[in-house]
């Protein structure tokens, strides 16, 4: 596994599916509301699989809170990348046994599709930060939670949320610098703003 494919199996662990209707079809997408974030995955799966794709915009149902109720999709079909892919969650314990570059990969991933970062103020003069990820599928936080761990970054435990998600958090200001300058995130500017 080099570090594009497992950027887009960390993805895929948030953002995507694997479907297959029949022995001919076979299907990889990923839908999100950021455009800038799936133009960002889709030049990846472009280099992944040596093919273009294109975008598509799914318009959903709109209400007063949230009035611009849309969402980008990308999918692709191919019965090679299929099983490629679908090999690579059936043994994502692998990962373990990666380098550190294709871990950090994988992590991005995952925190782009599925993390969050916040800033966040006790009083005007002090401020702290947060990464949070947030999944229903507990022993993707479990699998996440070692991966950080074997490159020494510190985490919080996994806890489930009000709305029956579980999360996972990083507080402490030594391990969120060591995640921005070890992993990142790609999908905005943060990485600047916290270094």
């Amino acid at each position: 596994m080099n570090i594009r494919e497992a950027y887009i199996l960390g993805v895929l662990c948030g953002d995507g599916w694997l479907t297959h209707y029949n022995k001919y079809y076979y299907e990889m997408g990923f839908q999100t509301k950021n455009k800038r974030f799936i133009f960002h995955i889709k030049k990846i799966l472009e280099r992944v699989s040596g093919k273009k794709h294109k975008v598509y915009v799914i318009l959903g149902k709109t209400n007063k809170f949230s009035p611009n109720c849309r969402s980008f999709r990308i999918k692709f079909c191919s019965k090679k990348l299929y099983k490629k892919f679908e090999n690579y969650l059936k043994n994502l314990n692998r990962i373990k046994f990666n380098k550190k570059e294709v871990k950090c990969s994988f992590l991005k991933g995952v925190y782009d599709s599925e993390g969050s970062f916040r800033l966040s103020y006790r009083t005007p003069a002090r401020r702290y930060y947060r990464i949070r990820l947030t999944n229903k599928n507990k022993n993707l936080l479990k699998f996440c939670k070692k991966l950080l761990e074997s490159i020494e970054i510190a985490v919080a435990g996994i806890y489930k949320n009000n709305n029956n998600t579980y999360v996972l958090g990083i507080y402490k200001k030594s391990s969120i610098l060591s995640f921005m300058k070890n992993i990142g995130f790609s999908k905005s500017n943060i990485t600047r703003m916290v270094i």
